[in-house]
């Protein structure tokens, strides 16, 4: 299982948003996520809450799924490297922040993937490596 994370940061409006995305060992996309953040004073504050959120999403995820893992390992890559988790927290800038509960600023695709994300993971969602 392979977990991309992105995070975007607006500072004239002091917000972020998330984007994950999880593909399995085929690379195909299992799950994949956005979330809005209000309040928020810079980028890596907005970094640190989107990886905090995504590991938490995404060990419920799998313990729903019934999987277990023996490793765990955390790989910066480089943005053109990371396209789908980059255009999830673009979107969630613009689609989440108009939601006006918490939970509406949160989106998930678990049964249904979108197609441009299928479109984007061809060259991103590569199969894990040891």
């Amino acid at each position: 299982m392979k977990v991309n994370i992105d995070a975007a940061f607006d500072a004239g409006s002091s917000t972020g948003s998330a984007g994950v995305v999880i593909c399995d060992h085929h690379g195909l996309i299992t799950a994949a996520a956005t979330r809005w953040f209000e309040s928020v004073p810079d980028v890596l504050t907005t970094e640190a809450l989107v990886a905090k959120r995504s590991l938490s999403w995404r060990l419920n995820v799998t313990f729903e799924l019934g999987r277990s893992f023996d490793c765990f390992k955390v790989v910066w890559v480089i943005r053109d490297a990371n396209s789908v988790a980059h255009s999830c927290a673009s979107m969630g800038a613009h689609s989440c922040a108009s939601m006006r509960s918490v939970s509406e600023r949160t989106q998930f695709w678990l049964d249904y993937i979108l197609e441009w994300l299928l479109g984007l993971a061809t060259a991103d969602c590569n199969p894990a490596s040891n």
